[in-house]
């Protein structure tokens, strides 16, 4: 039962990236020999606030962002920061549908964040594959 639990788990981490799976799922085991019990409302909330698109993931030579919100264009930025913290990239989303150069960053983890008057409206992780 654990081991389907964890797969459910993994399987929408990996759908949902940007989704803060320490804060959006509250799993509580009642009794670790006999039963799980989870509570995954927030999760579904947290995926109808998602407010951009980035994709994909894994990346190579650019990134798609697209803002699900048009009261969002122009007053949003993306902000892209590597492990140790440095931004390495940030651009101003002007459009609907905003493509990133990617192809001068090495093979790496990298996070983002989506600030809006500045305001963090969403933040998540993108892995590059060059």
């Amino acid at each position: 039962m654990r081991k389907c639990l964890f797969f459910i788990i993994v399987c929408v981490a990996l759908l949902v990236p940007e989704v803060n799976f320490g804060q959006a799922l509250a799993a509580t085991i009642v009794n670790p020999a006999r039963s799980v019990s989870t509570d995954i409302n927030p999760l579904k909330d947290a995926v109808k606030n998602v407010m951009v698109s980035i994709y994909p993931n894994p990346f190579t030579t650019s990134l798609c962002i697209n803002v699900h919100n048009s009261a969002h264009i122009n007053t949003s930025e993306f902000l892209f920061y590597d492990v140790s913290g440095e931004i390495v990239l940030s651009k101003v989303l002007t459009k609907q549908v905003n493509m990133v150069e990617t192809c001068d960053l090495p093979s790496g983890v990298y996070f983002y964040k989506v600030l809006n008057e500045n305001k963090t409206i969403q933040s998540g992780r993108l892995i590059s594959q060059q």
